[in-house]
């Protein structure tokens, strides 16, 4: 199932480009937050979406920057444990 999107530009910079996210491959994005401590997001195209809005409305959370970083096999192996549910790994 994919989610139609429009650019979205939003106070913490982050953006999604217009189309269908995917929602097969699986992703590592970092990602720099204001006021928290940055951290790693393993998922899918379509659940980092997701999940960022989640975060933006329930935490507040604003991202600096942002950028997609090597999927490690041990990050996989983690979202797979996680019957391939997104997972955030804190970077303090």
């Amino acid at each position: 199932m994919s989610k139609e999107c429009i650019t979205v530009l939003l106070i913490g910079q982050k953006s999604f480009k217009m189309g269908d996210l995917d929602n097969t491959k699986v992703l590592c994005e970092y990602w720099a937050l204001k006021n928290t401590p940055d951290v790693k997001v393993i998922g899918t195209e379509l659940q980092c979406y997701d999940l960022f809005t989640k975060m933006l409305k329930e935490e507040g959370w604003q991202i600096r920057l942002d950028y997609q970083d090597e999927l490690l096999p041990e990050y996989l192996e983690a979202y797979q444990d996680n019957n391939k549910k997104p997972i955030i790994i804190n970077l303090k």
